[in-house]
């Protein structure tokens, strides 16, 4: 196999080449082109692992029936021995998941490690080492990559595995070398792979015992990927492994689909395996048993995954194949809640009723066109949010939602809008600076959630004297887009820094893979959209295992009287039940996904009732300014 295609030559019987059975076998049966030129049969663009072992062992079954010797090239030797065994490790993988349901086993020797291991990370374990490519489902901060490195260490020792390789987001980089850390004792020899190393990745690749790559890199060295595992036993990894969800034309889905067959151990680690429907099952669990059809053939698990039986169905199928830490496992200590309503200042007050009033008047003729509607409504929403927090927002481009500036000439309020930081401080801000320092005084760590970016900088402006550290889209993420300023090393910062600090951050920026449990104990919600799911990841930052039971994580929740904050505050109780009931569930459906989009991964019937919520508080509004007028 060389390029994307398979080549069948006999440079030892050239003159079967003649042989008329021989080209009808090959071209007509199999699909090969006969390359007269080079005197060997080719098949292009193999792009399905299935459909290439199942030409190989036709062509393998024509020369035995012939009695023809034959050999492989390495590639093809590696698969063919890979979907041998493929089998047996599934049969095996089923037994000794029921082997460990039946088991009472609490404890597990590691080799090398320093960290000790919950109980329920132990199952995890346990698991990961009966079921030859495993997946785990746990939610976040359960200790997937502790589970992981238990795995690879145990592994490592008998000579299975040589190293490890990750594909995840590009935050989840400084995560794996520190746990790593936290794990052995010792820091890794670790390998960010990036363009500029592409040309010593070989070289760099077998000194490592650690690479991490992200889904768009590991897309693009797709073939030097295939080349280096096919030299060593590797342990490969998907992290959030929901990014290769795509049903069907996912260039990242399909790219690891390709590489997977050379790992020699592989598994898939995510808190949210289904974001939207059973679709999302299909890629992780191919990726899983490339050559075993776990979850049949695209076609057929189409027609499976439409219906209730075939969920239930494919539920049963994968049930061996993944373990699941629950949220009520983790026994963390209850947080403490507590929501405080801010009175608008008169200015602030008075351009939001003329906001909330001007909305109100364009509900009687919105867009007819779906799209175009959703973006209107999006648009009026965001407008709400930005000024109960902060009316200076409305002057200015909304780089989080992509919302531009509102034209204000016929509002009776233009100037009011347009001088607004000339006449108060918004009100939340104020209280929020106030708490900041109080908390700091006490000698704590605070974080401070805001989803809008100049909210980030006033607040910075505000907390000058308190050397206060930020976080936002348009930080560079790490060592590559900036040596000296960038996310990781400001998170490091806030969390070595044995003094009281606050970092300021939107959830957008810093939602996957962060923990601040050990050195964080308070968040303050300047302000919040209807994006659940970013909400309880930024909740999740603070409160993960290795809290102690005697820790108490307090959240401040911050809410505009009288303003949408009120209906973002309810939608997102209702939500946050929901997920809490979801995450305890055997294998959810449900999006925790980090866009920074208020709808992205929103279905229509969510962003329905999340903007009627917003007009029955217009509605409320109104009725309450009429009432008083009257009185």
């Amino acid at each position: 196999m060389k390029d994307g295609k398979l080549e069948i030559s006999f440079p030892e019987n050239p003159e079967l080449y003649e042989q008329i059975d021989s080209r009808l076998t090959f071209i007509s049966v199999l699909g090969f082109e006969y390359n007269s030129l080079d005197r060997k049969f080719v098949m292009e663009n193999i792009s399905d692992l299935v459909g290439l072992v199942s030409a190989v062992r036709t062509s393998i079954r024509y020369f035995e029936s012939g009695r023809l010797p034959y050999e492989f090239d390495s590639n093809i030797e590696r698969i063919i021995q890979a979907a041998q065994d493929s089998d047996t490790q599934m049969i095996n993988s089923i037994n000794r998941w029921n082997e460990l349901n039946d088991s009472n086993t609490s404890q597990i020797s590691v080799p090398g490690f320093v960290r000790s291991l919950f109980p329920y990370q132990i199952r995890g374990v346990l698991h990961g080492l009966g079921v030859d490519h495993p997946a785990n489902f746990s939610v976040p901060g359960s200790g997937k990559t502790t589970i992981a490195y238990a795995i690879y260490s145990i592994l490592r020792a008998r000579g299975v595995l040589d190293r490890m390789v990750v594909v995840g987001p590009s935050s989840s980089f400084m995560p794996w070398e520190d746990e790593y850390e936290a794990c052995f004792g010792k820091g890794p020899v670790s390998l960010r792979v990036s363009g500029d190393k592409v040309d010593t990745l070989e070289e760099d690749f077998d000194r490592s015992d650690l690479v991490l790559l992200t889904y768009q890199m590991a897309s693009r060295i797709t073939p030097e990927l295939i080349h280096l595992m096919s030299r060593s036993n590797t342990f490969l990894i998907l992290d959030e492994s929901h990014n290769i969800k795509r049903f069907s034309g996912g260039l990242w889905s399909s790219s690891l689909l390709k590489v997977a067959p050379y790992a020699r151990k592989r598994m898939i680690l995510t808190g949210t395996p289904m974001p939207n429907d059973y679709f999302d099952l299909w890629s992780q669990f191919t990726f899983l048993w490339p050559f075993r059809n776990l979850l049949k053939g695209s076609s057929e698990y189409k027609t499976l995954a439409k219906s209730k039986d075939g969920r239930e169905r494919i539920k049963d199928i994968v049930r061996p194949f993944y373990n699941r830490i629950n949220k009520r496992d983790l026994n963390l200590p209850s947080p403490e809640f507590k929501v405080i309503r801010v009175p608008m200042g008169k200015v602030q007050q008075r351009i939001y009723k003329a906001i909330a009033a001007k909305t109100l008047a364009d509900l009687a003729n919105p867009p007819k066109e779906r799209q175009i509607l959703r973006d209107w409504r999006k648009y009026r929403i965001v407008r709400l949010l930005q000024v109960a927090t902060n009316p200076t927002l409305l002057t200015k481009y909304s780089e989080e939602f992509s919302v531009p500036p509102l034209f204000s000439d016929n509002l009776p309020i233009s100037s009011l809008i347009q001088q607004y930081p000339e006449y108060e401080i918004p009100s939340k801000m104020v209280e929020t600076a106030k708490m900041t320092r109080e908390i700091m005084d006490g000698g704590q760590k605070v974080l401070i959630w805001t989803a809008f970016i100049h909210n980030i900088k006033m607040l910075q402006g505000m907390l000058s004297e308190r050397n206060p550290l930020i976080i936002y889209g348009g930080i560079p993420k790490d060592e590559r887009e900036d040596q000296v300023f960038n996310r990781e090393n400001i998170i490091r910062e806030f969390k070595n820094d044995p003094n009281p600090r606050v970092l300021i951050a939107n959830p957008s920026s810093l939602s996957e893979s962060v923990s601040l449990q050990k050195v964080c104990m308070n968040a303050i919600y300047l302000d919040r959209t209807f994006n659940a799911g970013q909400y309880i990841q930024s909740l999740d930052r603070i409160h993960r295992i290795g809290l102690a039971p005697t820790d108490v994580v307090k959240y401040y929740i911050l809410i505009a009287a009288n303003s949408v904050d009120e209906a973002v505050h309810s939608r997102l109780n209702l939500k946050f039940s929901r997920l809490l009931e979801l995450l305890n569930d055997e294998l959810p459906m449900v999006d925790l996904g980090s866009d920074p989009s208020l709808v992205s991964e929103v279905s229509d019937q969510e962003f329905e009732k999340d903007f009627e919520a917003v007009c029955r508080h217009l509605t409320d509004l109104r009725d309450v300014e009429m009432n008083a007028s009257k009185n």
